[in-house]
């Protein structure tokens, strides 16, 4: 998974391979 291969970079020193996702499900609209 992107957590556990973060993790593991975040622990040897390193830049995770993957730094960015697209979020996923919907964005919470509000009326103002």
């Amino acid at each position: 998974t992107y957590l556990a291969d973060a993790i593991d970079a975040l622990l040897e020193n390193r830049k995770p391979s993957i730094t960015e996702t697209k979020a996923i499900g919907c964005s919470i609209k509000l009326k103002k």
